[in-house]
């Protein structure tokens, strides 16, 4: 029996992913809200999937770049969102692609990061994509409880789970971010870091 990757998996899922997750536009302006866009920014939007945050993003900032590792996610969100002009699609890991560091006033990941297998690789490439005061923000716009609960039912991603707020934002700490929110609430899950 072969093991599918986790690209093929949420490539399998794609067609169905949007009908199968409950829109929350007032949390997602809340959550958006809370990164303070610019817009001279440029944000580069990590695990973007089919591109639930990019309606949110793209009319505050300057230039948002989409990237996930689902060939099938982004070719959803380039179609559902083809009226917005100022976003580029980008196939591929974010560990694997080569994007000129200090570029990024903004990094946002939703949704996204129980799916990182090296948190520390991972976390210290976001942090040289950054520019000096730019941000990371690791955010779901479920609770942490309801995360892991997902993955905890679903074979592929079961070990993917989502650490309590203390631990990501000692991790970003870890590779020289101070943390400027910490939270995990009942309703989303929120961890942002700045760049000195």
């Amino acid at each position: 029996m072969t093991t599918m990757t986790d690209a093929e998996f949420f490539n399998k899922l794609a067609p169905t992913w949007d009908s199968t997750r409950e829109r929350q536009p007032q949390l997602l302006q809340q959550l958006t809200a809370k990164l303070e866009l610019k817009p001279r920014d440029r944000v580069l939007d990590l695990g973007s999937g089919t591109g639930v945050l990019l309606p949110y993003l793209a009319p505050q900032a300057a230039q948002v770049t989409a990237v996930d590792f689902a060939e099938a996610m982004l070719e959803l969100a380039a179609r559902n969102h083809a009226g917005l002009t100022n976003i580029t699609y980008l196939h591929g890991d974010i560990l694997e692609l080569a994007l000129p560091e200090a570029s990024f006033e903004q990094i946002t990941c939703l949704n996204f990061y129980p799916h990182v297998k090296d948190s520390a690789v991972f976390l210290s490439k976001a942090a040289r994509l950054l520019v000096p005061g730019g941000k990371l923000t690791i955010m779901h716009d479920i609770p942490r409880s309801a995360v892991n609960a997902i993955h905890g039912a679903c074979a592929q991603v079961q070990d993917d789970n989502l650490p309590p707020a203390a631990v990501v934002a000692q991790r970003l700490t870890d590779v020289g971010l101070q943390v400027l929110y910490q939270e995990d609430t009942e309703n989303y899950y929120f961890v942002q870091g700045v760049k000195p």
